[in-house]
């Protein structure tokens, strides 16, 4: 009996021995493009021996102490292996990130960055932020907790909203839609408006700060914003939302997602209409979006057509207005030392750009019109064509083919309108000028004038338009000889075809307009509503590029080398001139609303044969070297650097003169950058910093001149300008209910570059020079410092809370260099060297959304409320320098401003089915 309890308690101890000497090994598998889960992939450890991952991409294995080869693997995706070595009693958390096998289309065309593998700095936003935190804002409003970046709504009309990333505005910050690049070609700005309904279908955005991953022969150099819709890969789905905000702001969406059907068509479709009134006075907005995906698989090949657009009208205000501080808030002026005696405050919401107008004298009672001198209208449809092909598993072809008409304009009184007593433009007294006044008439130009007796306009409205055609084609190729090596490359060729032009919209009652000092005796015909006058330009671009990336992956290595060279074509036609026209030997000099009788003949601008002002073409060209390396430390940290050196063309409105004359000093812009990074993550923290070093020079700026009396603009060069700055980024998950994120970005952005601007005779022969000093003044029109501190907490599946803090500081007004001017060359000085633009007060928002989703009977219902500056926040975001008074003031006094909109919200409801 003894023996058997002895050999019963020497088994129980090995039992609790061996027990304590496991050791258990646990993690998560995901895909490394979208960062999902991946449900049932296989980890092995030995033959026939491992796990499987959960519905939630987890796994666990209890082993005993050791070296193990784990394999991870999944169907359509790479495997995976990592070495451990495993202690007793330990619990190691082992994670993988599996790549696909066969790559998609968006992950060749985009650039999408992948975590611990892609050397630059970059921020994932899922479509889930997107949803909770977005509300009534332009995309980019979202973007402001994330580090480097500064998103205004400006005027606080819907489309106004700008973007700057490292102290770059939006012209310098690239922004592709699957691919397609969707700034400007003539001034590379982005209209958000544009595709307002596009955040119902996005699949992620990727911001990439700095000159980022993408293999383009033009990237940005403050950053690049991958912006993916969602296709044929997502679930089947038909969802429709109504929102309902303040202000009467109301938007109604439907979408559908077929996901892949068995015949292997998917098809994605959504539809939006959203009315306005806007939280600033008179600034509603109506508009509509439409969106069209069709997917078509057949065998290895994709082809895919879309598109989208959004048709709208929206009320602005803009700097024209040239609105000092008080007239929104006398308090918050004096409080910056802005004298206010006699001054009147209108506050925050006011618009000046619009009155009421009653047309007719006959009936006082009729009631009179709302009219809004600056409203905008645009349609900008993109279309476009892909293929995409991969030929085994180791060679991927993407075509695209697109296509864009831009069409619009806006509008905005022809001369500055002064204002009533109540702070508005003068609409009523100008129309009663035009329309009523006895000493009105037009004398013409002799007694048999045809127009003579009717009457003119001393001021009217006239239409600015905007229009494009613009095609492109993308080919690219991608290229995986082995597991370490992927080598892509291939052409990108656009054209576009621009006219800016303006019309007499509304002439206020007048029947005519005649441009010159004495319109009784001015040597123009004159003009009508609808015919075009001051401007008519026509800008031409033709431009390619060919870039070639290869990238490099060895154990815990990787790297990447970009190469790539574009050639600009430039071409401007500007009709407004003095066109020509040959007869026999005599040439005709026709004015763009002449009529000319020669002959027996009658000429005008549209005569067959007239010869337009124009200029050559005109070639630039420009080049790109990039790259960077990655290492990971460990199975959470990485450390990363790159460098990149571009050298790019101007855009065309640095090549020619409004006359048409080619500027006579044209230099590329060159850029050099560096960057370097550091990355921790673990399954509850996680966190990103990086340093980033930025030389902009020859950096674009026109500057005029008056020579004989005539004002002449020229290019100035050798203008350059320091980014640099530190960021990071950080996400703690103290439990599953409460997640904290925080970010703080902290730039120095300053000048350092003197100017110069010549004016040449045509011989060749300088004739004047001036000179800007702008060394060691800040870069204005952007925060330099920001910091964010937010969590989600959800008490209860699918119920969440989630407010988010930001603090912005170091935002000086935007000014321009030329105001530093150095008036003594002999000495290099003048009175404001040095002189720092305003420093706008610091402030913060809070916004706050909440929601709770829900499933009955297969339909899933989705509430959310969206609260913006929650705490009514009074702060200026955007300003302007020497508007006002001494135009060297550099003061509060002189700046025009906008404001922070104050409280909004935006609630919704969703149903999916």
């Amino acid at each position: 009996m003894t023996k058997r309890i002895i050999a019963a308690l020497c088994s129980m101890l090995f039992y609790f021995v061996t027990l304590n000497a496991q050791s258990t090994i646990k993690g998560k598998v995901t895909d490394a493009s979208s960062g999902e889960t991946i449900i049932g992939a296989s980890i092995v450890y030995a033959p026939g021996k491992g796990a499987t991952t959960d519905i939630d991409g987890n796994f666990t294995m209890t082993l005993e102490p050791g070296d193990y080869t784990l394999g991870c693997s999944s169907l359509g995706y790479k495997t995976v292996s990592k070495t451990v070595t495993l202690k007793a009693g330990q619990n190691l958390e082992i994670n993988f990130s599996l790549k696909s096998n066969i790559l998609k289309e968006v992950e060749i065309v985009s650039d999408i960055a992948i975590a611990r593998e892609t050397p630059v700095a970059f921020t994932n936003i899922d479509p889930i932020k997107i949803k909770e935190e977005l509300g009534s804002q332009d995309l980019p409003m979202i973007l402001n907790s994330t580090p480097g970046i500064y998103a205004t709504q400006q005027g606080g009309g819907d489309g106004d909203a700008r973007i700057s990333i490292r102290g770059f505005n939006s012209q310098n910050v690239m922004v592709l839609v699957d691919g397609i690049p969707m700034n400007d070609m003539v001034n590379g700005r982005v209209f958000w408006t544009n595709w307002f309904g596009l955040d119902q279908l996005t699949s992620g955005v990727q911001v990439q700060r700095g000159l980022g991953a993408s293999k383009l022969a033009i990237p940005a150099i403050g950053g690049t914003m991958n912006i993916l819709t969602s296709g044929r890969e997502s679930k089947k789905m038909i969802s429709v939302r109504q929102e309902v905000g303040n202000n009467m702001n109301l938007r109604t969406i439907a979408s559908y997602n077929s996901g892949k059907l068995k015949n292997g068509w998917g098809v994605s479709a959504a539809a939006s209409y959203r009315n306005n009134q806007g939280w600033v006075d008179q600034l509603g907005s109506e508009m509509f979006f439409y969106y069209i995906k069709v997917e078509k698989a057949v065998k290895n090949h994709i082809f895919t057509f879309s598109a989208f657009g959004a048709p709208q009208t929206s009320k602005q205000r803009d700097f024209r207005v040239d609105q000092p501080i008080y007239a929104y808030s006398k308090r918050f002026a004096a409080s910056l030392g802005v004298d206010t005696t006699g001054k009147i405050e209108y506050g925050r919401r006011y618009n000046p750009s619009w009155n009421y107008l009653r047309r007719t004298r006959d009936n006082e009672n009729a009631p009179a019109e709302i009219f809004n001198t600056s409203v905008n209208q645009f349609h900008k449809p993109i279309i476009s064509l892909r293929h995409f092909v991969n030929i085994g598993t180791k060679f991927y072809l993407s075509n695209i083919l697109y296509a864009s008409y831009g069409m619009g304009g806006g509008t905005q009184p022809n001369n500055t309108l002064a204002l009533d007593s109540t702070g508005q433009q003068s609409i009523q007294n100008v129309y009663d000028g035009n329309a009523f006044s006895e000493f009105n008439f037009y004398q013409g130009f002799g007694p048999d004038s045809l127009y003579k007796g009717q009457k003119r306009a001393a001021n009217f409205v006239r239409k600015n338009f905007n229009e494009h055609q613009w095609y492109g084609g993308l080919s690219t190729f991608h290229y995986t000889p082995n597991e370490s090596w992927d080598i892509s490359g291939g052409i990108d060729l656009r054209t576009y075809n621009g006219q800016v032009y303006s019309e007499v919209y509304d002439l206020w009652g007048a029947d005519l307009w005649v441009s010159g000092v004495d319109q009784n005796e001015a040597p123009n015909q004159p003009v009508f509503e609808g015919d075009r006058i001051v401007q008519h330009v026509e800008r031409q671009v033709r431009w390619g590029g060919a870039f070639a990336l290869a990238e490099y992956k060895a154990g815990n290595w990787s790297a990447f080398l970009n190469l790539s060279t574009s050639l600009s074509y430039y071409k401007q036609i500007n009709h407004y001139l003095k066109n020509q026209k040959v007869v026999g030997d005599t040439i005709l000099e026709i004015g763009y609303n002449d009529t000319i009788s020669y002959q027996g003949q009658t000429y005008t601008r549209d005569s067959e044969g007239l010869r337009p002002n124009q200029t050559d073409w005109k070639q630039l060209s420009g080049f790109t070297v990039k790259g960077g390396v990655n290492y990971n430390l460990t199975e959470r940290s990485n450390v990363f650097a790159n460098l990149g050196h571009l050298n790019r063309a101007p855009l065309i409105q640095f090549v020619f003169r409004s006359d048409n004359r080619e500027f006579q000093t044209i230099d590329n812009e060159v850029i050099n950058s560096a960057e370097l990074g550091y990355s921790y993550k673990s399954k509850s923290f996680s966190a990103n910093i990086n340093g980033y070093y930025t030389q902009w020079n020859n950096r674009p700026t026109t500057v005029s001149f008056t020579v004989s009396g005539e004002p002449v603009s020229t290019n100035a060069t050798g203008m350059g300008a320091l980014h640099k700055g530190i960021e990071f980024d950080a996400v703690y998950k103290v439990c599953k209910q409460l997640k904290i994120e925080g970010m703080v970005s902290i730039g120095d952005w300053k000048w350092n570059k003197i100017a110069t601007g010549t004016v040449f005779a045509d011989d060749g022969t300088p004739v004047d020079t001036i000179r800007f000093d702008p060394r060691g003044v800040r870069v204005g029109d952007a925060a330099q410092q920001s910091y964010a501190l937010g969590f989600r907490y959800e008490p209860i599946k699918q119920l969440y809370f989630k407010p988010l803090f930001t603090w912005f500081s170091r935002n000086y007004a935007n000014f321009s260099p030329g105001s530093l001017q150095i008036t003594d060359l002999s000495t290099m000085t003048g009175p404001n060297l040095g002189r720092q633009s305003w420093r706008m007060p610091d402030y913060g928002i809070l916004d706050i959304s909440m929601g709770y989703k829900f499933t009955f009977e297969k339909i899933t219902c989705d509430i959310r409320l969206t609260v913006m500056n929650a705490l009514d926040a009074f702060a200026i975001t955007d300003a302007q320098s020497n508007q006002f008074g001494n135009s060297s003031t550099f003061d509060a006094a002189s700046s025009s401003v906008y404001f922070l909109m104050g409280r909004r919200w935006l609630s919704s409801i969703a149903f999916t089915f």
